[in-house]
């Protein structure tokens, strides 16, 4: 099966998408507020830490071999979708809040997408 450049860009910001989460999901594991300094020395002790570093790798490769088959400014309409998805996300999976006026915010980032998309 063969994958349009739309198929591929929306795999692209899937993959930025979980790394998102994945990381919020590693600061949870840490357990309560820390320094800095503690937040480093704990977290090469975190395989998901590692995991999704190795993500990160996988997506920058995967970047910049997409960057060389479409135009920069379409392939970050895609990423840019991450500003929608991760709030809506963290607020069902974290019970993170999110006030009318990150709502508000939202529908004007989808709004602009829709603009520069068309």
């Amino acid at each position: 099966m063969r994958l349009t450049l739309n198929q591929i860009g929306i795999l692209l910001g899937c993959y930025a998408l979980a790394g998102q989460i994945a990381f919020k999901s590693i600061s949870l594991s840490l357990g309560q507020p820390m320094t800095l300094s503690e937040t480093a020395t704990r977290l090469p002790l975190n395989i998901w830490f590692w995991a999704t570093g190795f993500l990160y790798f996988v997506l920058t490769i995967y970047w910049t071999w997409l960057l060389t088959k479409i135009p920069l400014a379409i392939a970050y309409l895609f990423v840019s979708l991450t500003l929608v998805i991760v709030p809506c996300l963290c607020w069902a999976l974290f019970s993170e809040t999110l006030s009318l006026i990150n709502v508000v915010g939202i529908m004007l980032v989808v709004v602009g997408v829709a603009l520069v998309a068309h």
